[in-house]
């Protein structure tokens, strides 16, 4: 009986004691809350800039919660850009500062473990982009910055380039290296990327891009040097994708890229680039030299399949530049193009297609310019296409034509409009030969051809027996 009694009461005793220790915790961590945290929002903003080199303008909203960590809240707040100190990095966003649960009785003791922005609009200038060589040259601290659930804005003379959706990135200093961390999506494909600054020799970094699901890895290595009082960067870029193998050397200066050699080897192409991109203002001539072109595995790429056509045609008021592409040998022996001369021009929201020349089965040629624009969320193609048939016999029975309609006519032009993203065409004008086809007619061409474009994929759109089976119908 005894014996029983002591037991009870040991037990109570420890239910007490832990109780009490419960009771004390709770109780630290309540001491934070008692912080009027509006008065110390300077000291708050000088914490931030010691721990995360990071120019921040806490607004009054500050709050303390210690579920499921300790942790100060602090809502709307203006980070400062790197360049200026009258203008925002990012005006409106969630803070959240994770604190060492070791030091809660004062405020002066409190200690930043970490900070963490979420669901915040970042506006970031081109010019200003090189400006975060200089943040990650410093040493930064081993506790992190994270971002989550936020947009970048790439601007061009406060004029918008484009957007990046950022799901996660973080930011931190360990072992005399800088590290970038981030994780997006491009065309609906998880995209990461890893960055890496050497803090001991000047100037060396290296960066690494992966899309998981596609197999694609790159991998940059950058070095630096000083020309003309200015820094001059040097890089060597790998890209590996299955059966695929790419090396580019390229320089950055002055605000320029310059591509001083671009090969690659593929099972999808052969071939060599080079050219210039300009980031003040943004503006790029490229030029491309393809040796061999594996056409149809190139359309019939998961890559490709998952770009919707609306963006192959990415257009912007912003993008501006050049494209040319010499393309020497079309590999594919059931499609019908065997070279192919490719010239585009972005300027001011519009593509403007200079030159489409194609050599069509070494028996004609399809030339073909226009331009396309963006309205009212829709792109349009105007175009002007012609057909050029020397040796009409030998096209003709390519194409199996019965021999009573073997093809006398040698030049085919048309123009009208193209709907990209409904892949529907339209008519305006249809010549053969010099001579005018009934407007009636018009429609008769269009709805088939749109069924054509509307019932096969693009890899079957270039199809030698596909075309065939096209070209009947149009000749019923």
């Amino acid at each position: 009986m005894f014996t029983k009694f002591k037991t009870e009461k040991a037990k109570k005793y420890v239910i007490f004691f832990f109780l009490f220790i419960f009771f004390i915790f709770f109780t630290y961590l309540l001491i934070p809350s008692l912080f009027k945290y509006y008065k110390f929002k300077s000291e708050i903003e000088k914490k931030i800039f010691n721990e995360f080199s990071l120019d921040v303008i806490v607004n009054d909203d500050i709050k303390y919660v210690f579920f499921p960590s300790p942790r100060l809240i602090l809502k709307n707040n203006k980070i400062i850009k790197l360049s200026s100190q009258e203008n925002f990095l990012s005006e409106k966003n969630n803070i959240t500062i994770k604190l060492d649960i070791r030091h809660l009785l004062n405020f002066k003791n409190l200690n930043f473990n970490s900070l963490i922005i979420s669901d915040s609009l970042f506006k970031i200038n081109f010019s200003e982009i090189k400006k975060l060589d200089n943040y990650f040259s410093k040493i930064l601290s081993k506790k992190y910055i994270k971002i989550k659930r936020s947009k970048f804005y790439i601007n061009d003379q406060d004029k918008l380039m484009f957007v990046l959706n950022i799901n996660k990135m973080r930011i931190n200093g360990d072992n005399n290296f800088n590290r970038l961390n981030f994780s997006t999506k491009i065309f609906g494909t998880h995209f990461n990327g890893y960055y890496n600054k050497s803090l001991k020799i000047d100037g060396k970094s290296n960066l690494q891009i992966s899309l998981p699901k596609l197999g694609f890895n790159s991998k940059t290595f950058i070095t630096k040097e000083y020309y003309e009082n200015k820094n001059k960067f040097f890089a060597n870029t790998i890209i590996q994708y299955p059966k695929t193998r790419a090396k580019i050397l390229y320089e950055f200066y002055d605000n320029k890229l310059k591509i001083l050699n671009f090969n690659i080897d593929s099972k999808l192409i052969k071939g060599i680039a080079k050219g210039d991109i300009d980031f003040n203002p943004f503006y790029f001539d490229l030029n491309f030299d393809i040796s061999q072109l594996y056409f149809v595995k190139l359309i019939s790429n998961k890559i490709i399949n998952k770009i919707k056509m609306k963006n192959i045609f990415p257009l912007n008021n912003k993008i501006n530049g050049t494209i040319n592409i010499d393309v020497k040998k079309f590999d594919s022996k059931s499609y019908m193009i065997d070279s192919g001369l490719f010239s585009v021009e972005l300027k001011n929201g519009i593509l403007d297609l200079k030159k489409l020349d194609l050599s069509v089965n070494k028996t004609g040629s399809l030339e073909t310019s226009g331009y396309i624009f963006h309205k009212n969320k829709k792109s349009t193609f105007i175009f002007d296409s012609s057909l050029y048939v020397p040796e009409p016999k030998k096209f003709g029975s390519q194409l199996m034509l019965p021999a009573r309609k073997k093809l006398k006519r040698v030049s085919v032009f048309a123009n009208g409009r193209y709907d990209i993203e409904n892949q529907e065409i339209n008519f305006n004008n249809l010549l053969v030969n010099g001579k005018e086809i009934e407007k009636k007619k018009y429609n008769i061409y269009s709805q088939k051809i749109n069924n054509f474009l509307l019932n096969n994929e693009i890899k079957d759109r270039f199809n030698l027996f596909k075309l065939r089976f096209l070209v009947k119908k149009l000749f019923e």
